[in-house]
């Protein structure tokens, strides 16, 4: 199953990736699914970065909460992030994918998907529910990154520091 939810955005595709990067922002006290984030790596960010959260469904189905092991396995700045989420049940394992596609200057079309098994068919009325919760509370998460570009600026660089002996050779005269 592959739900799908697009959103242009009023950014240009830099902001929304700093938005998108820093991984936190996805498993804030907003988000009614992911609670607890911890960092199983060093990196916070990038190819390979892996956390843990404590998922729950409790917004769409009334299954236990669970942990669930999150893998980054694509990190294209400024364009994709994919982020596959693992748990001891197979069938409650997920992906997340964000793209972003430019749509000018300062306009950008961010795209979310979620692939999963899914609710088999013989339980319709129930797969319906559950794909109206799931798609709506996608719509929502959008909403939610298109807000925090409002408020995203870009990380500060550390100033540079040389040694005095470093600072001579550099502006000595030829």
């Amino acid at each position: 199953m592959r739900y799908r939810a697009a959103r242009e955005i009023p950014y240009d595709a830099e902001v929304i990736w700093g938005v998108l990067a820093d991984l936190r922002s996805h498993f804030t006290a907003s988000d009614p699914y992911h609670h607890d984030l911890r960092f199983l790596t060093k990196e916070e960010q990038g190819l390979g970065t892996k956390f843990e959260v404590r998922h729950t469904y409790w917004p769409v189905f009334p299954f236990a909460p669970d942990r669930m092991e999150c893998t980054v396995t694509d990190w294209t700045p400024g364009k994709r992030l994919v982020i596959k989420e693992r748990n001891e049940h197979a069938y409650r394992n997920h992906t997340q994918i964000f793209s972003i596609e430019r749509l000018g200057q300062r306009r950008s079309l961010l795209t979310y998907e979620i692939a999963y098994i899914g609710i088999p068919a013989v339980l319709f009325p129930l797969r319906l529910w559950v794909n109206r919760k799931v798609e709506e509370r996608m719509r929502e998460k959008l909403g939610e990154l298109a807000v925090e570009c409002r408020y995203w600026e870009p990380p500060k660089q550390a100033p540079v520091t040389t040694t005095r002996a470093a600072a001579q050779t550099l502006y000595q005269s030829p």
